[in-house]
Formats: C-alpha cells, structure tokens, sequence
C-alpha cells in the first residue's frame, strides 16, 4: 500500500516531527537536492495538481510505495552533493587544525628567543660568577676557618662561628639572616669521669685502659677545650663480658653470627667497625641480638686510602683517631624532648632525668612523644 509524501519544489523537506513522521515517509527524509532531481522517482497522479501553499512555493503530491525501512536510492546529482558537503566539512576541520598548530608552534619559538634575548645574558653572567668563585683555596679557607677550633653544638664557640655565618650572609647581600633560640636536649661526656675501654685479665685486673683524648696532630699541640672521644646520647654504663666481632654489626651480620656459626651474642660486648649504616643502627642491632655494649672503631681498610698521608699532611683518618657522633635513633625526629614538634619553650616540662628511658631509644621517645600532645592539647586557648 502506497503513502503520500509531500516534496517541496524549491526546498529541502526534512519532516523530522509532526503528521508527515510516517513509516511510509521515511523513504523521502534522505532525499537531498531539489524536487526536480527526483521527480522522476515520483509520478504525478491522474488529474493531479500542484498544490499552492503561499507564494512562491508549491507541493507536488507523489505516491511512493512502502519499502519495509529500505533507504531510498539518491539520484546522482543527490548523491554529488552529500559527498560534496563532506569534502567542504573534512577541508574546514584542516584548516582549522592547521591554523591551531601554526599559532602554536609560533608561539613555542617566539617565547624562549624573547627571553634569551632579554635575560640569557644576566643569567650567564651571574653564573660564571658564582663558578668563579668556587675555587679549591676558598673552600679550604673555609673549612680550616670554621673547623680550627672545638665547635660542639650548644657551646660559646659555636655561637661564635653562627655569628659569623650570618655576618657573611649578610655581607653576601641576604635581605634576612636571623639566629633563632630553641631548647634542645644535648648530650655531653663526662669531663669528670671519662669513657675509657680496658681489658682485665682472669683475676679482673686491668691490664690496658685506653687514653682520655686522642695524641693531638701536628700543630694542634695547644689547642685547648677538645671534646673527648664518645657517642652523643649512648646509655650510662660499665657492662663487662666476652668480646665478639661483628663485622659492620648490620642484621645480615648478626643473622650470619647466629644462623650460620651459631654464635650467640646475648650477654656479650661487640665490636664493630664503622661504615654501611647508621652508627645508631649499629648500636639498635646490638641491642636487638641481645649484646650488652658495642664498641666502635674505624677499620683503616674504610678510612684509609693506599698513597695518601694522614691529617694535617693529607686527608687520611689517623691512626689514633675516634670518630664523634650521636647513635640516638629517632628517624629525624629532632629534639629527644620533643620528637617531631619545634624545640620553642617546650622541654622545661620535662626534667632531664626523664630521659633514662632513651636507653631504649624508640621506646622513649614514644612516651615523651604522648606527654607533650597531652600537655599541649590541655594548653589549647578555651580548653579548661
């Protein structure tokens, strides 16, 4: 059964909505071009007329027969134009992506040639002057300058040497080189009574004690206030027992002593040599394997290079010197009284003798952590 569809003789007719939205019409929605390239698919009923809708514009009742959704067949000058109105869309998508690189890539060159016509210069004249400056004697300068004399943290001669920095600084052209004040608990050896290692016989006597201060190198005959040897914040103590030797005293050297030797370090004093890791892990491992002291040294093999003279005649560690340093482990929490919070006028809460218990570091450091939140939190304006 066939259906009417209206065609209009000058337009485009897309009946996308409305009455004319029939099954039997949708033959005539992909018709493109004008009436007269498909009147030929359309035959004029007997006694057919044009039908005049308003000036200038007529209908052409057509018959078509129902192709059960086939798409109708474009006549050829309809067919032209669909493809020639892609090929206009296709050129215009080109053309304004070319024109989007273009600006682009003129904008990428233009940029870095305007700045480097501007500012290159300045910049490469800045460098070379701090490359200039950079030179072996000044940093010796330096060095000897800040390292000549004892300079332990919370001493007048580090203050001094602070002062000085920000004297440079400043002479440097900084806007701003200020010297802060924080409460830090520090940890000092005993001038009274020294840490010595000393090596008894069967019947306890003592039959070698090791020296109070290094011999002093050449030059350094009268240099006074030297800080003797030993470990910042290492507890209190004079265990006595076995010596084992625990190579860098790391976990796969205890896990070696104990699984593969069957050697048991519980009880016993170890020694280590310096290297590999933290001396404060050095000291936690020993602590965890069950020792009851570690003792420290630098393995010439580490600190002595072949052909170079010791200190002041070369950069070598000598022979009869002790490394310095602190083997409390905190993971880079700061101040023991106050791990992970500033140093501001927070350790006067704590008295000294409360870190006793950084003989076991972490454990310590955990408590003192929970009593300063708790203070603070209590401290809070509005809290009662």
């Amino acid at each position: 059964m066939g259906r009417l569809c209206l065609l209009p003789s000058q337009e485009f007719l897309f009946p996308r909505e409305g009455p004319l939205r029939t099954r039997g019409a949708t033959s005539c929605l992909g018709l493109v071009g004008r009436v007269e390239a498909v009147a030929r698919l359309c035959r004029k009923p007997a006694g057919g007329r044009a039908l005049t809708t308003f000036p200038g514009c007529s209908l052409l009742v057509c018959r078509l027969e129902a192709r059960s959704g086939q798409p109708p067949k474009l006549g050829p000058q309809g067919g032209m134009a669909k493809s020639r109105g892609r090929l206009y869309l296709w050129m215009c998508l080109a053309v304004v992506l070319a024109s989007f690189l273009a600006g682009f890539m003129v904008g990428w060159f233009i940029k870095p040639f305007k700045e480097s016509t501007t500012s290159l210069g300045y910049h490469q004249s800045m460098r070379w002057n701090l490359v200039s400056e950079m030179k072996a004697e000044n940093i010796k300068s330096f060095l000897r300058s800040f390292t000549k004399l004892p300079h332990l943290a919370g001493t007048e001669q580090n203050l001094l040497l602070a002062k000085k920095i920000q004297t440079q600084w400043k002479k440097f052209g900084l806007d701003s080189a200020e010297l802060v004040h924080y409460d830090v608990l520090l940890s000092y050896p005993n001038e009274t009574n020294a840490n010595y290692i000393s090596i008894i016989d069967e019947h306890g006597i003592e039959i070698f004690n090791t020296s109070y201060l290094e011999p002093p190198p050449d030059g350094y005959e009268n240099v006074t206030n030297v800080v003797p040897p030993y470990n910042a914040f290492s507890a209190q103590g004079m265990p006595e027992g076995d010596l084992i030797y625990v190579n860098y005293a790391r976990t796969e050297d205890f896990f070696k002593l104990e699984r593969e030797m069957n050697i048991n370090c519980s009880g016993k004093i170890v020694i280590a040599r310096y290297g590999k890791i933290f001396r404060g892990n050095k000291v936690k491992n020993a602590m965890l394997a069950g020792a009851i002291g570690i003792i420290l040294y630098s393995d010439p093999a580490d600190y002595f290079a072949p052909g170079v003279q010791p200190y002041p005649k070369g950069w070598n560690l000598p022979g009869t010197a002790v490394q310095r340093g602190n083997v409390l482990n905190l993971n880079g929490a700061g101040d023991p009284l106050t791990p992970g919070y500033p140093a501001k006028g927070t350790s006067s809460l704590l008295q000294v003798a409360t870190t006793n218990m950084l003989e076991n570091h972490f454990l310590g450091s955990t408590m003192l952590c929970l009593i300063l939140k708790i203070k603070k939190t209590l401290n809070q304006p509005g809290q009662k």
